[in-house]
């Protein structure tokens, strides 16, 4: 999760979320200032911006894989 730069760097590279961190702080703190002005407002639920990275840890395993002639 959070696709930290070591991800890339294992064997096999590892398959990560990307949450976009800066977007889903901008969005908490959005509804942390609604809160505070409304503390009765409705419940809101925050779902980000996120991505999967796919890299070579996703898939069938190596032996499963049909072979290029």
């Amino acid at each position: 999760f959070d696709n930290i730069g070591e991800s890339e760097f294992y064997k096999p590279p590892l398959t990560t979320i990307n949450a976009h961190t800066r977007a889903l702080g901008e969005q908490g703190g959005q509804i942390l200032l609604e809160l505070i002005e409304d503390p009765r407002g409705p419940a809101r639920t925050l779902i980000g911006p996120v991505e999967l990275v796919l890299r070579q840890s996703c898939g069938p395993p190596p032996a499963l894989q049909p072979r290029l002639p």
